[in-house]
């Protein structure tokens, strides 16, 4: 054969090839070693949707898992005798899906080079027949699994517990329930569910009604795959994200006991005929469990119902007699006749009877015959006096047959004691002891009825008891309110009624009085609180006091009248009762205050010489004067126990304290003296940065004389002796209070006041 017929013979070879290469149903690809697609067949081209063109730039990791190709080129280069190897894997298209695969792979060596040849099939129905049947396979076996638990579970709710969670575990889904149809077969009542279900137990189905109405009425399994679209689906909310619902009959026999359903709110849910059979096996499964426990528990309530019965009378005995040893009261057995029969079940002695004896009622055969006789329940209450004390009794009295009643005795000694303070508290003041306004104002309802010749009402005013209340506390409040009804209520008639009205207002009713009379005991009153005061010095007792006397008014207008003549007192002695109680405030300071002495005198002194350097004009000055005595008066209203603390005071005790300069504001404020310093010494504690207090003012918001007091107050402390510190001389005061210039104090007066200092 010549070298044409050879070279002929080696073309139809390839074109052979090529043809064969080109008509393989398999796909195909060449790929050199490093990793580059050189060529492809056209079922290749296809099974990945590249055209040859783009394959053939393209590697083949692309597309393939390069660990897939990369392993099997290693395996090969080192078995070259291997001849080939086989993977499963998977190919991603054009498109982006993933198709498994199982691809051959071999060696090939053409012009010299090493090529690598992938012979790649679509394993798709494979690969999901083999899914398919483990998924079988895995429902078989927990289907197996499940049958075990459940015939041996005998407790019913352990049964369904079971049930429920096994079912959701078996179609991966965490939300399921069991509804349990009702005993008039009208609807279905969830009794257990897990997820979305957990915490809507007792929530109800009428029959028909939604998926697991129907197949409540129906008895067969129902499974809705799009329920938002499905013309039956349940309007409440709850159901709003329902996406697959399905549920199966749990049955006895024929009859429908309830419904076990398995819902998916999240993503729908496709049921093959495979699964809804394995629903419908679960659930006859489950029936039969169920069934089997309703039979044990019913057998097991029938052998013991003669056991329990047998029982019955032996704890009632123990209970009753239990209850008999519990209870305080003392309880007999009583013949129609009166006569005792026994004591708290026992038969009495003659020493026993005799004790009972002496706590039983009069007339007791007469109680006992009525309540045997009516059958209604006898309460008498009574008293029996025994050693020198009287204590109160109450016997209840029950027919016990038709010729005996129990009697149970209970003393009632302190619930009557209770009733009276009771009483007592709803006719009087409890901080006083006086009758309150409303017993009062019934008082004189009924003297207006009775025909007395002419009636009386005396008023009485506390002065200053707000102003003591708000700056000292209502602990002294109340020490004045109860002088005051001692001082008030001392020497009354016997006839007279005595009240607490108001806050602090109190009032005297005196039917059939004179004027002289009337007026005699105005006076006595002023006496009495005269009195109080000589040894109250501290904190001194003002009252005002007035009366109306009529033969003819009304007691709603003699007791406006009273108050009108009080208020008039009050008027005409205000100013100094009010300058009274200042100067017991002010007493009460001292020793609170720990400033020594002349103190007041120096700060006048230096005060005014800085604000008539300032040019604050002489009345100025003297409101400067009246603040150095009484500026840190709002400290009578701080506890003791806050201002005499040693150690370092909390943040609440520090608040407090910075309360004083408000509290002084409001008795300056009730003090027509001390009226025009008033918002001085709220202000007094301010500081020039506007890190004081109350206000928080900085700069001049802050009043001159607020400034100039500022800097000559803390100029006096730091230069006199303190109890935990020596005095400074002038010099390093000075000093002190340069540092403070911008913040603490004004700058420019400070200079001013130094330049004072200096030419002393």
């Amino acid at each position: 054969m010549g070298p044409s017929s050879t070279i002929e013979q080696g073309h139809n070879q390839r074109e052979y090839y090529l043809a064969l290469f080109e008509s393989a149903y398999d796909a195909i690809f060449v790929i050199n070693l490093a990793g580059q697609i050189v060529d492809a067949n056209s079922a290749a081209c296809e099974f990945v949707q590249y055209s040859r063109e783009e394959l053939m730039v393209m590697k083949a990791a692309t597309f393939m898992p390069l660990d897939t190709i990369e392993s099997a080129s290693k395996f090969l280069r080192n078995s070259p005798n291997s001849g080939h190897i086989s993977r499963t894997g998977h190919i991603i298209r054009k498109d982006g899906k993933y198709i498994p695969i199982e691809v051959r792979m071999s060696l090939f060596f053409h012009a010299g080079q090493q090529y690598q040849i992938c012979i790649a099939q679509d394993i798709t129905e494979h690969a999901e027949s083999v899914v398919k049947a483990l998924q079988q396979n895995k429902y078989l076996t927990s289907l197996h699994e499940i049958t075990l638990g459940l015939l041996n579970r005998l407790d019913l709710n352990d049964l369904l517990k079971f049930t429920l969670t096994q079912a959701c575990k078996l179609f991966g889904t965490p939300d399921g329930f069991i509804s349990w149809v009702d005993k008039s077969h009208s609807k279905l009542e969830k009794s257990i569910g897990t997820g979305r279900y957990a915490n809507l137990l007792g929530y109800t189905f009428q029959m028909g009604e939604g998926i697991t109405g129907r197949v409540g009425q129906s008895g067969q399994l129902l499974i809705v795959e799009d329920y938002q679209n499905w013309p039956y689906r349940h309007s409440d909310p709850i159901f709003s994200t329902l996406q697959t619902g399905t549920s199966a009959p749990l049955k006895s026999g024929d009859k429908t006991l309830g419904v076990l359903g398995v819902d998916f709110f999240d993503l729908p849910r496709a049921f093959s005929p495979e699964e809804a059979l394995l629903l419908s096996q679960f659930a006859e499964l489950a029936s039969i469990a169920i069934d089997n426990a309703l039979l044990y528990t019913t057998t097991e309530q029938e052998l013991s119902k003669r056991k329990q019965v047998e029982d019955a009378l032996r704890r009632s005995e123990q209970k009753n007699r239990a209850i008999i040893n519990a209870i305080p009261d003392t309880m007999a057995l009583i013949a129609k006749n009166g006569q005792v029969l026994s004591i708290e079940g026992v038969h009495c002695a003659d020493r026993k009877m005799k004790k009972l004896a002496t706590s039983l009622p009069d007339n007791l055969a007469y109680y006992a015959a009525e309540a045997i006789d009516t059958n209604i329940v006898k309460v008498v209450e009574y008293q029996v006096a025994l050693d020198g004390m009287v204590s109160h009794k109450e016997a209840r009295i029950v027919a016990c047959g038709k010729t005996e009643a129990l009697t149970i005795i209970r003393d009632i000694t302190e619930r009557k004691a209770f009733e009276k303070k009771l009483n007592f508290l709803s006719m009087r003041d409890a901080l006083t002891g006086l009758y309150n306004r409303g017993y009062f104002e019934e008082a004189m309802r009924q003297v207006g009825r009775l025909p007395y010749s002419s009636a009386g009402i005396i008023m009485c005013d506390i002065d200053g008891l707000k102003l003591i209340n708000d700056t000292m506390g209502h602990h002294y409040g109340d020490e004045l309110l109860i002088a005051a009804a001692r001082a008030i209520s001392a020497e009354l008639p016997q006839y007279a009624t005595a009240a607490r009205v108001g806050g602090d207002e109190f009032a005297v009713l005196l039917p059939d009085v004179t004027v002289e009379a009337i007026k005699e005991k105005c006076r006595t009153i002023h006496e009495n609180v005269i009195a109080y005061n000589t040894s109250h010095l501290e904190l001194p007792l003002k009252i005002s006091v007035g009366f109306a006397i009529s033969d003819r008014q009304s007691f709603s207008e003699l007791f406006i009248a009273a108050d009108n003549d009080c208020y008039k007192e009050k008027l005409l002695h205000a100013q100094n009762n009010r300058k009274a109680i200042i100067a017991a405030l002010k007493q009460a300071l001292e020793p609170r205050d720990f400033i020594t002495e002349g103190h007041a005198d120096r700060l006048c002194s230096l005060a005014t010489a800085l604000a008539e350097s300032a040019g604050i004009p002489a009345a100025g000055c003297s409101d400067l004067c009246l603040l150095a005595q009484f500026h840190d008066i709002g400290k009578v209203g701080i506890p003791d126990h806050i201002l005499y603390k040693p150690a370092s005071l909390s943040p609440e005790e520090y608040s407090a304290v910075r309360r004083h300069s408000e509290i002084g504001y409001r008795i300056a404020q009730f003090s027509p003296d001390l009226f025009p310093i008033a918002d001085l010494i709220l202000k007094h504690h301010e500081r020039w940065d506007g890190s004081g207090y109350p206000l928080g003012l900085k700069a001049e918001e802050i009043s001159l004389e607020n400034r100039i007091f500022a800097i000559v107050d803390a100029y006096d402390v730091m230069t006199n002796d303190r109890p935990y510190r020596k005095a400074m001389d002038s010099s390093a005061a000075i000093v002190e209070l340069r540092k403070g210039s911008n913040s603490q104090f004004d700058a420019t007066l400070v200079e001013q006041f130094i330049v004072i200092l200096q030419a002393k």
